[in-house]
């Protein structure tokens, strides 16, 4: 009964509903192209906003593709507290555009990628609080890729479509050496970065050599430190700013592993918005081959649980209380600064001397064993 008013409502409304959709960097005026696939989406809204799922954020479905039968679903099968989580799968050819369909609007196969997931609509500034859990399934997440070179789990996104997102955690089937043509990049198969995208951070190696976004490694696939086949529970407390005071400090399983301070949005931004997804990547090199999309080599399973974003750590401890803990470690760690340097401070003039110390991988990351 529930999701059928909730159906009623939105049909009724159409045009101010739709206002606050996927489309990020688009108007916002839907021709509601499919109908069917529309009712599919809101009942699917109704479910992703129940509180066992996510408190504090408005979730929906972030494309066409994310609609199809069996991607985003509610399971009691493998769930981290409460008695539901969601579960995310993508499958090879699901790209599409953000949902709901608009002309023009962002379409992942013009750009060789695919993508599943939940969105928010919501921008945000200052400081705020963010709480999830994933369960990256052991079997598909140990496949290596021929046509992708990674796949991005949680971003916070930038809706300006200039300004992109700054900050990401990202899976990585393979060391991408040969993609990134970078000397002494020390980075094992399977591993899990957080990487850090402002336009600061943009400029090439001088010398020829891609310099990708800086990152930090905080989980590699070994025995003795899964990354997938168990839960990594995320506290992140974030002060989105322009200008130097702000920081991205994040916690996983009760230990900080990302601490970066300065510059965390745009000097043009109005705000970042939460995705979590399976957002896959194509190579580059395919991509300047060929136009279109570029198709995954499998399946890829995640779960996720505890989603939420709160203003202050007091809304954690009644909502989230799993994850009270790593909050009050996070506002410590953000008023001992400058005292407890930040961890992760990566150059923004980059040459062939100090290109890799952009990144933190083997052997400076303790996330990290030595094979």
């Amino acid at each position: 009964m529930r999701n059928l008013l909730w159906l009623i409502l939105i049909l009724t409304a159409v045009p101010n509903a739709l206002v606050h959709a996927g489309n990020w960097n688009k108007s916002k005026v839907s021709i509601l192209a499919n109908p069917e696939l529309d009712k599919v989406a809101y009942v699917l809204i109704d479910q992703l906003n129940d509180e066992d799922i996510s408190v504090g954020i408005d979730l929906e479905p972030y494309s066409d593709a994310s609609l199809r039968n069996g991607r985003l679903e509610i399971t009691d099968q493998v769930v981290r507290s409460g008695e539901k989580a969601l579960k995310l799968s993508i499958y090879p050819g699901d790209c599409g555009q953000s949902w709901p369909v608009i002309p023009d609007g962002w379409n992942d196969c013009d750009h060789g990628n695919e993508r599943i997931g939940v969105n928010e609509e919501t921008l945000r500034l200052g400081e705020w609080y963010y709480t999830a859990s994933l369960y990256l399934d052991e079997v598909d997440f140990a496949k290596k890729s021929v046509s992708q070179t990674h796949i991005n789990l949680m971003q916070w996104l930038d809706q300006d479509g200039n300004n992109g997102p700054p900050f990401n955690v990202m899976w990585f089937p393979q060391n991408q050496e040969p993609y990134w043509k970078l000397p002494q990049t020390n980075f094992p198969d399977r591993f899990l970065v957080i990487d850090h995208r402002l336009k600061r951070f943009a400029e090439k190696d001088p010398s020829g050599n891609q310099a990708w976004s800086p990152m930090k490694l905080i989980a590699a696939d070994e025995p003795l430190n899964n990354a997938t086949g168990r839960w990594l529970d995320f506290a992140v407390f974030a002060n989105w700013t322009s200008r130097d005071h702000g920081w991205f400090i994040v916690a996983m399983n009760g230990e900080i592993v990302f601490d970066y301070r300065g510059q965390t949005v745009e000097e043009s931004s109005k705000g970042v918005a939460f995705d979590v997804q399976l957002y896959r990547y194509g190579r580059g090199d395919l991509k300047a081959q060929r136009s279109g999309p570029i198709r995954g080599d499998h399946k890829q399973t995640m779960f996720a649980d505890n989603l939420g974003v709160f203003k202050a750590p007091t809304h954690i401890s009644e909502s989230r209380p799993l994850f009270s803990d790593m909050a009050t470690l996070l506002t410590k760690q953000a008023k001992e600064y400058p005292s407890e340097p930040a961890s992760f401070q990566p150059p923004t003039e980059t040459n062939r001397t100090n290109v890799n110390e952009r990144y933190e991988g083997c052997p400076l990351s303790v996330r990290c064993i030595q094979r």
